[in-house]
């Protein structure tokens, strides 16, 4: 069953845009500079530092003497091994005379061992170190630049150019609504 209804035809509208860039241009003449430059004068004059390291005293903790001091020494040494051998060998000359109340091979054994050594950590001076920093002058005189910018130090403004562009809108399609109306004497159905 045909039911007549209502028809609609809708057209959109349509907008149009044409568009033009600006135009901008900035010109400027080179400037001109003169620059003269005087140089800065610095004097630099130098004191010495001074050090000096006397091992003196450490070396004598070590045993290391000049040849004078080791002679000296090995002479006081050489009395003193001499008295404590002469002391030594009188004790022994002594216990060996008294043979009913020492037994020989008890003497002969103790000599055969010897003396005992001993080990003595001995504390080492540190070095003596004596330092008189240096010192160091400075005299100057300062330098300066001389600058020449032409025209009286102005530098050259520049030129600018500017040309607006443009944005132009237009309607490219009408909107447009079309009713078509039933023919008359139907009926309509107000569901569809």
């Amino acid at each position: 069953m045909d039911v007549p209804g209502v028809d609609m035809n809708i057209q959109r509208g349509r907008l149009g845009l044409e568009e033009t860039d600006y135009e901008f241009e900035v010109q400027q003449d080179r400037a001109e500079m003169q620059l003269t430059s005087h140089q800065a004068q610095v004097e630099l004059q130098e004191v010495e530092s001074h050090l000096e390291i006397d091992k003196t005293q450490m070396r004598r903790d070590l045993g290391l003497y000049s040849h004078l001091e080791m002679r000296a020494n090995s002479a006081r040494e050489a009395m003193e091994t001499a008295r404590e051998a002469i002391a030594r060998y009188a004790e022994v000359g002594d216990r060996l005379m008294d043979f009913q109340n020492n037994d020989i091979s008890d003497i002969a054994f103790e000599e055969m061992l010897g003396d005992e050594v001993e080990f003595q950590l001995a504390y080492l001076s540190p070095p003596d170190i004596t330092f008189e920093p240096g010192d160091l002058e400075v005299s100057s005189r300062g330098g300066r630049v001389e600058l020449d910018a032409g025209r009286r130090g102005e530098l050259n403004r520049p030129d600018y150019q500017f040309a607006a562009g443009s944005l132009d809108i237009y309607l490219r399609q009408r909107p447009e609504v079309d009713v078509t109306p039933p023919p008359p004497g139907s009926t309509l159905n107000r569901r569809a």
